[in-house]
This record gives structure tokens, C-alpha cells and sequence, in this order.
């Protein structure tokens, strides 16, 4: 999942609502997906990021890996 500088939600390039991010995360979750990233930008507000991180712990994820850009621009998992 991805969270732009606006607060906008994306999964895989496709925008979410907040409200709908909960539901989508538990039909996920209920596939078989046991793992969950965000990759937010920097200059997103914290209680968004928070926000989305209730909401997939609401739909089963209970642990999410964060993502973020290093200097050099490469993706690391933290």
C-alpha cells in the first residue's frame, strides 16, 4: 500500500478509500497474504499513516512492514 503526500491511498497503483481499507485488507488476508507493506511519503501526515495502520490491523494485519527510500533512492524494507 502506498500513501501520497496528500493522504491518498493506493494498492498496487489502484486508489483506496480509507473507509473501504479495512475490508480489503481482511478479503486479502483471508487469501493467504500474511504479509503487509506501506511505503508512505515523507511529507504525509502521521495520523494518516496511523489511520491505515488500524485499519489493516483491523482486517487481520497485525504486523506491517514499513518501506522506505533510502538517499540513493533504493527501497529498503524497515
Amino acid at each position: 500500500m502506498e500513501i501520497d503526500a496528500y493522504g491518498n491511498l493506493s494498492v498496487s497503483g489502484e486508489p483506496v478509500l480509507m473507509e473501504n481499507l479495512a475490508s480489503l485488507a481482511e478479503a486479502a488476508f483471508a487469501t493467504g497474504r500474511s504479509e503487509a507493506f506501506v511505503r508512505a511519503d515523507r511529507d504525509v501526515r502521521y495520523e494518516v499513516v496511523a489511520n491505515a495502520l488500524t485499519r489493516l490491523g483491523s482486517g487481520g494485519y497485525l504486523s506491517v512492514g514499513l518501506i522506505q527510500e533510502s538517499r540513493g533512492g533504493d527501497n529498503e524494507v524497515q
